[in-house]
């Protein structure tokens, strides 16, 4: 009876330490998920803005460059959520 007893308390010991794990693991599941969201939505910003100046005919091979790249991490972001 004893022995049941520790047992169910070793095992009871080992949840709640398993519980704080995966909460732990949560919350940075979270926080990291809230940094691409904020990443998403910052290239999606300079996107727009770089597609608005594309659009008064402003051309150089910078711009035009740091479009592509804000394009393609666009749709790898979009990719990744």
């Amino acid at each position: 009876m004893v022995k049941k007893a520790e047992t169910k308390l070793k095992y009871s010991d080992a949840l709640k330490v398993e519980e704080c794990r995966i909460n732990r693991e949560h919350e940075n599941f979270q926080k990291h998920l809230s940094l691409v969201n904020f990443c998403k939505e910052n290239v999606r910003q300079n996107t727009k803005e770089l597609e608005n100046i594309r659009s008064k005919q402003i051309k150089g091979t910078d711009i035009a460059g740091r479009l592509e790249q804000f394009k393609r991490q666009e749709e790898e972001f979009s990719d990744q959520t």
